[in-house]
């Protein structure tokens, strides 16, 4: 179950547009389904490992277009994933919902 700090909560309602009550359930769903470091790849993997070695931050998620930065399971922050990297993201999500139906039959997402 992931914990969401107050900060994350802030920039979560901020920049998202995501109402209070549906605060946790967002963080959750972009820690479960989000694109992680292992399911990026060429320039989405490289903005991800540049905003790794900044910060001491143990997880980066990358879900609906925003970029989630968590430390363990705690949300600490939401910012826009720059549009240059969008395309590649619905790519990405899209092969790995194609990949999860053909193994297990199942609709990924």
């Amino acid at each position: 179950m992931t914990t969401v700090t107050k900060h994350g909560a802030k920039r979560l309602k901020e920049r998202c547009g995501v109402p209070k009550r549906a605060v946790q359930r967002n963080a959750q769903t972009a820690y479960d389904k989000g694109l992680n470091y292992e399911n990026a790849t060429g320039k989405l993997k490289k903005y991800i490992d540049s905003k790794n070695e900044s910060t001491q931050i143990t997880d980066v998620r990358i879900w609906n277009g925003n970029v989630y930065v968590f430390f363990g399971e705690a949300l600490l922050t939401v910012y826009p994933l720059p549009k240059k990297y969008t395309k590649r993201e619905i790519q990405l999500r899209q092969k790995r919902k194609l990949e999860g139906e053909m193994r297990y039959g199942t609709d990924y997402a």
